[in-house]
């Protein structure tokens, strides 16, 4: 067997080429299909050149395998199809990313996975089938996101600098931090997600030290996860992996019943799109 796996997302791009004797794997810069089409391909193509090197095969020889592709942005197929238009491969598929993340959390099993990174979304396996919900961006969804938790905590300080409630060691340091109201709207004007995000490790932190705004956060974000699992169709027999930055902050304030079901993810995205590179291949030879 030889076969290429690809898990491109937001912060990174990662290839790997399986063989019968292992796997080697490399990283790249981050690609979003959605964001910007052609650096993703870009991103891709570059790291085959990097794979190329590492592992002794020739560009030529990776581009006649086999390659499975998870990649942040392909929200529907037509970006699916556009991206795989502007790779060398031969034979491809090209799915979303979360598909890669479900697979390498939960393996062959059923049950769900909540990922809250930079942005969230929710996901489910059952009997091989998987299905998305969320991820829509920074705009319109990523509830619970480590963006999510930075605008929130920003909110919470302007209604603080407003007088409408009182300023607590979050607020005090977000002003420090950004600044004055009109320097906080300024900054939530023009900064990308990525920088809003970063707002979100001060805010798990005051949490942790009994900050009662901090904790208000993230028992609201704790209870969006819950109500959004219920939506879904999560039952407490149901098992449940969290993968992201910030969403194991989130299981102090779960109902018992989500608490409960919760266990480590199995393994990492990539090796995820490993599993589906994998499964790829053999439908390609059959």
């Amino acid at each position: 067997m030889n076969v290429i796996a690809v898990d491109a997302g937001g912060t990174r791009c990662r290839l790997a080429l399986i063989t019968d004797d292992h796997v080697q794997s490399v990283e790249a810069r981050s690609a979003n299909a959605s964001t910007d089409l052609q650096a993703a391909a870009a991103a891709i193509i570059a790291g085959l050149e990097t794979l190329s090197r590492k592992t002794g095969h020739s560009p030529e020889q990776l581009e006649s395998y086999p390659a499975y592709l998870g990649v942040a942005g392909v929200v529907e197929p037509s970006i699916g199809e556009r991206l795989k238009a502007l790779l060398p491969f031969a034979c491809a598929q090209v799915d979303e990313d979360r598909m890669s993340a479900l697979r390498g959390a939960l393996g062959n099993d059923d049950g769900y996975l909540v990922h809250c990174g930079t942005g969230s979304f929710f996901a489910r396996q059952r009997k091989q089938t998987m299905s998305t919900v969320g991820g829509w961006g920074a705009q319109l969804d990523d509830v619970a996101s480590a963006h999510w938790l930075g605008i929130e905590a920003l909110r919470h300080t302007l209604c603080a600098e407003d007088g409408l409630e009182p300023h607590s060691a979050m607020t005090k340091s977000l002003v420090s931090t950004v600044g004055n109201s009109a320097a906080i709207v300024d900054f939530a004007r023009k900064s990308q997600p990525s920088v809003i995000a970063e707002l979100a490790p001060p805010v798990t932190q005051c949490a942790d030290d009994k900050d009662a705004t901090a904790i208000g956060v993230l028992q609201r974000g704790a209870d969006i996860i819950s109500r959004k699992l219920d939506q879904f169709g999560w039952t407490p027999d149901d098992i449940i992996c969290l993968t992201g930055g910030v969403a194991r902050y989130y299981e102090t304030y779960f109902p018992h019943p989500v608490r409960s079901s919760i266990r480590p993810a199995k393994g990492t995205p990539l090796e995820g799109a490993i599993a589906l590179a994998k499964t790829f291949c053999e439908e390609q030879r059959s």
